[in-house]
């Protein structure tokens, strides 16, 4: 638990301070891209690209729904402060 959240936290900071240069949806656009070309790559180096429809269809929808979730996210972190931050 300790790892994964010491992984997972400094993700928010990066991008908090990534959304001062960048647009929240254009951050969401190419933190997907770059993650679908990574998974393509490894999919095809694998040679797992194959699969059953019923499985392909779910993982497009839950990536939709990622997708469509992430921007709410990086837009709260423009418009919010950390609960430890003093004004």
């Amino acid at each position: 638990m300790v790892a994964a959240t010491a992984l997972w936290a400094p993700r928010f900071v990066i991008i908090r301070d990534s959304l001062a240069r960048i647009d929240p949806v254009a951050l969401v656009c190419n933190r997907f891209a770059v993650a679908t070309l990574l998974l393509v790559i490894v999919l095809v180096a694998r040679r797992q690209c194959s699969g059953r429809r019923e499985a392909w269809r779910a993982a497009c929808s839950g990536g939709l729904f990622a997708a469509g979730g992430f921007p709410f996210q990086a837009i709260g972190l423009q418009t919010t402060t950390a609960g430890t931050r003093r004004s």
